[in-house]
């Protein structure tokens, strides 16, 4: 015999929740930094998967910023970086009964300008999405490599510099294609600052100009800095 005396967000939340999962049980990893030379699932391919089975099965999800903290700290090479924490709390809402999944995460982001707390609003809401709803991503945070594994990555790690790379009256290089489209990765994963730094160490042209200043703004507008 039915309960009637329980919650009837127990069942329906939970259940489109459980609904959504059995078509998010695996995203690829579908870009690559290459100026750090790794590969992750970005926050677009997670959102499209997860947009889709939201609207699908009837969910709402939702999230605020309840606190924001940065401190100014400073790196190995003398360059002060900003570390952002913020606390979120996020709900999905079963529109058909209006029963709602409610919690806290905090997220966590480092930037050498002004862009810390959007990469620590990313990195919240792309792990609350994929923790609900158990989605791999191949990432495994508790993996400590070794330190042979360590030095193997560092071989395999593309030069951004050579000592063929020409040099101008001012002692700085000249920008190359191929160190160009490393920081044009950078930018577009969210490490904006690399956008200062490439004008400080390199002369750059009129089409590394270009590529820079186009990468920054599609950045902003996924970031949702710029409004459409």
């Amino acid at each position: 015999m039915e309960n009637s005396e329980l919650p009837t967000g127990v069942s329906s939340v939970f259940k489109k929740i459980h609904a959504c999962m059995k078509n998010l049980s695996f995203i690829e990893k579908d870009k690559k930094n290459t100026f750090h030379n790794y590969m992750y699932a970005s926050e677009e391919a997670i959102k499209k998967a997860v947009h889709a089975e939201l609207v699908a099965n009837g969910l709402v999800f939702t999230v605020t910023m309840e606190e924001c903290i940065q401190t100014e700290t400073t790196n190995q090479k003398g360059n002060k970086t900003y570390i952002t924490n913020v606390k979120v709390n996020y709900c999905f809402t079963d529109i058909d009964t209006g029963d709602k999944l409610c919690g806290i995460f905090y997220g966590t982001g480092e930037d050498a300008m002004d862009k810390g707390t959007y990469k620590a609003l990313t990195g919240a809401i792309k792990y609350i999405l994929t923790t609900t709803f158990l989605i791999a991503t191949g990432d495994d945070p508790e993996n400590d490599k070794k330190e042979d594994d360590k030095k193997d990555d560092k071989k395999e790690q593309p030069k951004t510099q050579s000592k063929a790379e020409p040099k101008t009256s001012t002692g700085k290089l000249v920008l190359t294609k191929e160190i160009a489209s490393n920081y044009e990765a950078a930018i577009l994963n969210g490490e904006i600052g690399a956008y200062e730094e490439v004008f400080e160490k390199f002369v750059v042209g009129a089409a590394g100009k270009k590529m820079m200043d186009e990468a920054k703004k599609k950045y902003q507008e996924l970031s949702g800095e710029l409004t459409q």
